[in-house]
């Protein structure tokens, strides 16, 4: 029910950020696959507050979660420059996808021009694989709302109230 619940909430922020986005970096790529990307980026972000709210306080969930999020933001899925196990770590997290399909965007118009290829090895992206990101997005969002689901009915019997 929660999950449905937040569905426009997430919507629309998606839509708003991605807006504001569009008109202040104007991206070479469409409108519509930046708000698809926004708003994958945004589901699994509440995907994982529902499993942090499951494993902390009432009180404290909503601090931790964004806590979480920032951190997971501010690496901003530059995992594989740092070693193999945290790269693996940063897969789970949907902004590592959302910036591989942005910077394959990004670079894609300019391969006459610069060295894109080398951008692309140096920070360790990949080109090319849009749809295969999103799809991942879309997995770890349901995945993480059953790991909640899971934890909820398995932690908390009280919280299905």
């Amino acid at each position: 029910g929660k999950t449905v619940s937040v569905t426009y909430r997430v919507l629309l922020s998606s839509a708003h950020f991605a807006a504001i986005f569009y008109l202040l970096a104007r991206p070479t790529f469409d409108m519509g696959l930046l708000y698809a990307v926004t708003f994958m980026n945004f589901y699994v972000l509440y995907g994982y507050s529902a499993v942090v709210s499951m494993l902390v306080p009432r009180a404290d969930a909503p601090l931790f979660a964004t806590i979480v999020a920032m951190i997971a933001g501010v690496l901003c899925g530059y995992a594989p420059q740092l070693t193999p196990y945290t790269s693996i770590l940063f897969d789970l997290f949907g902004n590592r996808w959302a910036a591989d399909t942005q910077f394959g965007l990004w670079v894609t118009p300019y391969e006459g021009v610069y060295q894109v290829d080398l951008s692309v090895e140096a920070f360790g992206y990949k080109r090319g694989f849009v749809a295969r990101n999103l799809l991942v997005m879309v997995i770890l969002s349901v995945g993480y709302r059953c790991i909640a689901f899971a934890l909820m009915v398995l932690l908390h019997r009280d919280k299905q109230r």
